[in-house]
């Protein structure tokens, strides 16, 4: 999920991320960083992060972080366990360097966003009231009317007596901190700047919504360079070497260098670019058909023309505004530029029309689609904002977390969603689609249809059977439980070989060079015959080779090896190079199973690919001929899944739970380390998973219970996800949902 707060310290990189957790991200000898540990607790995205070097009281130094859950977190950076909860505020904790409360600063109109203690002790404030205010000892000194819009961020630069303040207006300003005066105004973005950062040479970074970084000198003048993200870049940093570091909405922290003896592999470069690629390609296609409320064909014109008079009264300039199309008209008598509303379609398609500003934007950015909602008698209506072809569960949840409203409104919101878009039915591209073949689509799921999941079967594994046997009081029999799980599970459907082949064919004209047909349909009907048979040396040299292809023709080669592992006929696993563990996916040869997961793991890999890959993670983990494999590199395999198939559709979520299930089986009888990981990833699964899709329920709430069943230190994280209280509220439900999560709550509640 999006990083959206950076802190460089002495332990190494730590990262805050919407999915409420905290990671250290540590340096190898090597110049690669790998994640060290990861901190759980918070209910709610981490928007704040600080560290506090060793001191008498705490001599391993601690971790300070602050979330939208309203608290503030004190953690123990060596044992990564939580020490005290700071509580007071109502709302979000913003970034600045945190404490123990001693008092109470008011004064802002608006939110306060961001805090900055300067030399001398004085403290900085930028709020959403467009303004800085200067403190001292508790007491406001000053009122610095700062930017046309919010003042985002402060940060100081080291070894100079100037700040710089980052705004929504998209601006930066660079101030002299005595004098409380700009020096100088930094121009470019063409959206919010949401961060800055500065090194002692007077080096600036900033991070803004129109997904780029840009490098400034502090002394003014236009960027030195523009560093192109495939999203939002919610954060920016400076390593001491003056490496720079960027947290993406994308999920992802990358490093940017100027030292070319430390820049990255050709590979990773690769990667990089193709993701760049995707996200413009994606940009491209929304803006060509008009999305995002700009009518199609027309043409937008940069914000920083608004800097310019107009030329007469009511001259009218169209500006691009977070993918919409917004127009000005100037205002000769106040000498500015007014703003008169945002260009859409109109209700034919034809001729544009203007729509009231602000009627589609919420939260700061414009949205496809937003409603005024009813939700509680006597108070005014509520805004859902829904974008075309999201999920509406993903909508609903992010609307009652903005709103404070309780989760049982939750089916209400999505069904209200699902009949107020286009067809009266789903948003493009929302329906939880789950096809059990990815050839042919069979199996589909339709929202409001039965669905049915691929064919499973138990594979062996931990022997125990929990609650069986006679009741040595009354001699009858007990009831099982369903926690600790007993069984891997396995995905085992045979999809048809000709499907296979077919498939290939489709996609062999983006390979480069393609595998003969002939030898396809020999492995497949090899692979998925009723009777498995171990495929011939030229048949497993020939998987090995549709494991090479690109990311996007991918995935039948890897339902070929999730079939390989599943039917376990000797020769398929044997001959599989399974290549070094996902730590090392890097290094990794072309046609292994783990640089094949590596590619096909990534956000901008097409879904089927990513979903399959999953579904082969499952099986790597319940054969016993590939357990360890997946084992060894289980923290950076579940990373990897994580990351690339967010819960957001019925089959992301049954294959991601089915994964962490047989992970945690893998965890606990090997007892090794990757718990906390299993533990974010599947919380998240198990709360974003309708009522509708009780086998997927089920399964992450026995992951969950076999996880803390066994890892007790966890159970403090995950009571801070609010597992309990999910656990309680799923626990009158009738069937194996109830009773997986009653099981749950009562291990909780020891």
């Amino acid at each position: 999920m999006q990083i959206r707060v950076i802190c460089v310290c002495d332990l190494g990189i730590l990262t805050g991320s919407r999915d409420k957790t905290i990671k250290l991200w540590v340096e190898g000898d090597d110049g690669e960083y790998t994640e060290a540990s990861m901190f759980v607790g918070h209910t709610d995205f981490v928007s704040a992060l600080a560290f506090a070097p060793a001191s008498s009281i705490h001599p391993d130094g601690l971790v300070v972080s602050g979330a939208r859950d309203a608290t503030v977190r004190l953690w123990n950076p060596v044992r990564f366990t939580e020490l005290q909860i700071l509580e007071g505020h109502k709302y979000q904790v913003g970034g600045g360097k945190m404490g123990v409360c001693q008092q109470v600063l008011t004064g802002h109109t608006g939110p306060v966003l961001c805090t900055l203690r300067v030399p001398r002790g004085d403290v900085w404030s930028g709020s959403g009231d467009d303004s800085i205010r200067v403190w001292r000892e508790g007491t406001c000194v000053d009122v610095i009317p700062a930017h046309a819009d919010t003042v985002r961020h402060l940060a100081f630069v080291p070894g100079s007596g100037q700040a710089v303040s980052a705004s929504h207006d998209t601006t930066l300003k660079v101030w002299d901190v005595e004098a409380r005066a700009c020096t100088s105004q930094l121009w470019g973005h063409s959206s919010l700047v949401y961060a800055a950062a500065a090194t002692p040479g007077g080096l600036l970074a900033s991070g803004s919504e129109d997904n780029t970084s840009r490098l400034w000198h502090l002394g003014g003048g236009p960027s030195l360079q523009t560093l192109p993200h495939p999203g939002c870049v919610w954060t920016v940093d400076f390593l001491p070497d003056s490496d720079l570091v960027t947290g993406c909405a994308d999920g992802v922290a990358r490093l940017f260098t100027q030292d070319s003896s430390r820049a990255a592999g050709a590979e990773a470069v690769q990667v990089f670019e193709a993701t760049l690629a995707a996200a413009a390609e994606v940009a491209a296609a929304k803006e060509g058909a008009g999305e995002g409320g700009a009518a199609a064909g027309l043409k937008l014109e940069d914000p920083s023309v608004l800097r310019e008079p107009g030329t007469h009264p009511g001259q009218t300039r169209v500006v691009r505004e977070g993918g919409t199309g917004m127009a000005y008209s100037w205002n000769a008598a106040s000498q500015s530029w007014d703003v008169v509303g945002e260009v859409v379609g109109g209700p034919g398609g034809g001729e544009d029309t203007l729509a009231p500003a602000g009627s589609r934007v919420v939260g700061g950015r414009t949205w496809d689609y937003v409603f005024d909602v009813d939700v509680e008698d006597g108070s005014p209506p509520r805004r859902l904002p829904v974008d075309a072809g999201e999920n509406p569960y993903v909508a609903a949840d992010r609307f009652l977390a903005a709103e404070d409203l309780p989760t049982s409104y939750r089916e209400q919101i999505v069904s209200f969603i699902l009949q107020n878009t286009p067809s009266g039915q789903s948003l493009p591209g929302a329906s939880s689609g789950h096809a059990g073949d990815p050839f042919t689509g069979a199996n589909a799921y339709v929202p409001g249809a039965p669905s049915a999941a691929p064919p499973m079967r138990p594979s062996p594994g931990l022997t125990s059977v929990v609650g069986g046997g006679p009741d040595p009081f009354t001699g009858s029999a007990a009831t099982p439980g369903l926690i600790p799980a007993a069984r891997y599970l396995v995905f085992d459907a045979l999809p048809d070989p000709a499907a296979v082949a077919r498939k290939l064919g489709q996609l062999a004209p983006g390979v480069p060079a393609p595998v003969d047909a002939a030898r396809v349909e020999a492995l497949a009907a090899a692979l998925c015959a009723p009777t498995a048979a171990a495929p011939s040396a030229a048949q497993a040299e020939t998987l090995a080779q549709l494991l090479a292809y690109p990311a996007a023709a991918l995935f039948p080669a890897l339902d070929l090896a999730r079939v390989a592992v599943a039917r376990k006929a000797g020769g398929p696993i044997a001959q599989l190079d399974l290549g070094p563990t996902m730590a090392g996916a890097g290094d990794a040869a072309p046609g292994t199973i783990c640089a094949a997961l590596w590619r096909a793991l990534q956000r901008d890999a097409p879904a089927p690919t990513r979903l399959t890959a999953a579904r082969l993670v499952a099986n790597l983990y319940a054969e016993p001929e590939t357990r360890e494999w997946a084992r060894a590199g289980g923290a950076a395999l579940t990373a990897a899944l994580a990351t690339a198939l967010p819960p957001e559709t019925k089959a992301a979520r049954h294959a991601l739970v089915t994964a962490l299930h047989n992970a945690v089986l893998a965890l606990v009888a090997a007892d090794v380390a990757g718990g906390a990981e299993i533990l974010s990833a599947a919380s998240d699964v198990l709360l974003s998973t309708p009522g509708e899709e009780s086998e997927t329920r089920v399964r992450g709430l026995v992951a969950l219970g076999t996880l803390l069943h066994t890892v007790r230190p966890l159970r403090g994280g995950a009571r801070g996800l609010g597992l309990e209280e999910v656990a309680a509220q799923l626990g009158g439900e009738g069937g194996d949902v109830g009773q997986a999560a009653r099981e749950l709550r009562a291990m909780l509640a020891r």
